[in-house]
């Protein structure tokens, strides 16, 4: 069973308490709940359309979810002659 959960960080930390206090999980899933907790995103960026977002992965995408560019994390490069 999966179990999402759409907190923000002070909800997420007094929702562990409360699971950490009724013993429902192990101490070693309780520190990797909580460094997981405090890890930092960063947001990334489209260089074509200047869309931000926060990604949902570790993996880079291949695509930005606004323009659709393959190409949203390279510095567009213009020939003018």
């Amino acid at each position: 069973m999966e179990l999402k959960l759409s907190l923000n960080k002070q909800e997420f930390d007094k929702w562990l308490n409360m699971v950490e206090k009724a013993g429902k999980l192990k101490e070693q899933d309780i520190e990797k709940l909580r460094a997981l907790n405090n890890e930092r995103v960063e947001p990334l960026s489209c260089k074509r359309c200047n869309h931000s977002w926060l990604p949902r992965t570790k993996k880079l995408p291949k695509v930005c979810p606004k323009c659709n560019s393959p190409y949203w994390n390279k510095k567009r490069v213009r020939n003018l002659k």
